[in-house]
C-alpha cells in the first residue's frame, strides 16, 4: 500500500495500530537517513523513537486534499520540529 492509502485505513479506523506500524516499516529508511545527522548528539534508538512519534502527528495532521499536498512533506515538518524540540530540551539538561 501507500502512504497515503494507509493513511486512509488509518483515519477511518482500520486496522489502525498494524497500518501504523506498516507505515513506519515502510518509511524507516527516511526517517533514519533524517536521523543520522543528529546520531552525534542524541542516542538512534531515541531519534527512532521520536520519528514513530512524528509519523503518528503527521497522520494526525495530513490532508491529502491541500493543493500540493505530499505525505513526507508533512511527515519532514513534523520530524524536524520534534527534533528541533529534543534537542533544545536535552541542552536545557545540560545547563542544569
Amino acid at each position: 500500500m501507500t502512504n497515503e492509502e494507509l493513511i486512509s485505513e488509518i483515519k477511518s479506523g482500520h486496522n489502525k495500530a498494524d497500518n501504523l506500524l506498516q507505515l513506519f516499516s515502510q518509511n524507516r529508511g527516511i526517517l533514519y537517513r533524517w536521523s543520522k545527522p543528529l546520531s552525534d548528539s542524541c542516542d538512534m534508538s531515541d531519534l527512532m523513537q521520536e520519528s514513530f512519534i512524528a509519523l503518528c502527528d503527521a497522520v494526525a495532521y495530513y490532508d491529502p486534499e491541500h493543493e500540493n499536498a505530499s505525505f513526507l512533506k508533512c511527515l519532514r515538518f513534523h520530524i524536524m520540529n520534534h527534533f528541533r524540540d529534543m534537542i533544545q530540551s536535552l541542552d536545557r539538561k545540560s545547563v542544569v
